[in-house]
């Protein structure tokens, strides 16, 4: 693959076998044909899946070359973002981009983000009409509350759709904690606000999830809700944020 990368595409995964073929595809196609092969890597994080995706994943990856296939064991999908972002940003690329692998977004979104990437080193996909389960929403609209109050900051902090310029990424992953954190990319949104780095806000469309399975269901999303307040709390104590930093949002 030719240098420079323009993008390297960080997509973490864990039992998407009814999906991944055709979000893995359509990813590739589409950036193919909007910045060129050769421009860009994927690489594709199997968190310890124990259904078919780590075979499905060995095949695509030997169907295309811009695909890079991490296997872990079963981590979370923090860890998986994280390994993800460390390996991107080995490969030099210009941008590091997130999503996710269960087809809940639309690759021709990324131009939206692409094409406003002079105006801020940290730009958030904004899903305006989320189509998840009401009590995902409510939880998410509760965390929006609580980081605003904690730390002067409302915005779509976990979107799974985010584009950072590579340098930038490299300086705010050196905030996290040493202990690894669950929910990386809330850390990494409020910390690039400490950073006084502007935060733009772009709204994409997001899909109903009609494939996979959500691993945070009943106990284990009252479990992560725990660990991620006591998580933010400690940040919280450690870190004197500065005044409000301005996000920026469109509508689209």
């Amino acid at each position: 693959m030719n240098n420079p990368l323009s993008i390297a595409l960080v997509m973490p995964v864990y039992n998407e076998e009814s999906c991944i073929e055709d979000v893995t595809t359509s990813w590739r196609n589409f950036l193919g044909r909007f910045l060129g092969f050769g421009k860009f890597v994927m690489i594709i994080v199997n968190d310890g899946s124990h259904d078919n995706t780590g075979r499905l994943l060995e095949a695509l990856g030997q169907k295309f070359p811009e695909l890079e296939i991490i296997h872990q064991q079963n981590a979370g999908h923090g860890s998986a973002v994280v390994a993800g972002y460390r390996t991107a940003l080995a490969m030099s690329p210009e941008y590091v981009f997130q999503v996710d692998s269960d087809n809940q977004f639309f690759p021709e979104d990324f131009a939206l983000l692409w094409d406003r990437r002079s105006e801020a080193d940290f730009i958030l996909g904004l899903r305006q009409k989320r189509q998840d389960s009401l009590g995902r929403r409510v939880l998410t609209r509760t965390l929006r509350a609580g980081l605003y109050v904690s730390f002067g900051i409302y915005a779509d902090v976990n979107s799974p759709f985010r584009l950072m310029r590579a340098g930038h990424l490299t300086q705010l992953l050196t905030g996290l904690p040493d202990k690894p954190t669950v929910i990386p990319n809330i850390f990494l949104t409020i910390l690039a606000k400490q950073a006084k780095s502007p935060i733009l806000q772009i709204s994409v469309r997001h899909k109903p999830r009609t494939t996979g399975k959500v691993s945070i269901l009943r106990w284990n999303l009252f479990k992560f809700c725990w660990i991620s307040s006591l998580q933010l709390c400690k940040l919280r104590v450690k870190t004197l944020l500065p005044e409000n930093t301005e996000i920026q949002t469109k509508a689209t």
